[in-house]
């Protein structure tokens, strides 16, 4: 089963990209709310998050660093490699 609506995200985040979502491309993925990740679908609200991103990069750096710790958490080598463990086990 694919979590991601793009494999992309994933790995943007991975790499210390801020992501800007619509509600639709977060479904299914587990506590969204400490990711990172800018969700809405209102063009007006993303207009202004890029704004603040462009002119105050820290916010951009937080979102990101926030992303990366978020898909280490979730999707971690450690984290699948003791899931693909436990799996095998259980053959």
């Amino acid at each position: 089963r694919r979590l991601w609506r793009s494999d992309r995200t994933g790995e943007a985040m991975s790499e210390g990209v801020p992501i800007l979502a619509t509600a639709k491309a977060v479904e299914g993925l587990p506590e969204i709310e400490d990711s990172g990740i800018f969700v809405s679908d209102e063009p007006l609200k993303w207009r202004n998050k890029l704004a603040d991103i462009w002119h105050r990069p820290v916010e951009g750096q937080k979102m990101a660093e926030k992303g990366k710790a978020y898909v280490e958490r979730h999707f971690g080598v450690e984290l699948l490699d003791a899931r693909l463990a436990e799996s095998l086990k259980r053959l």
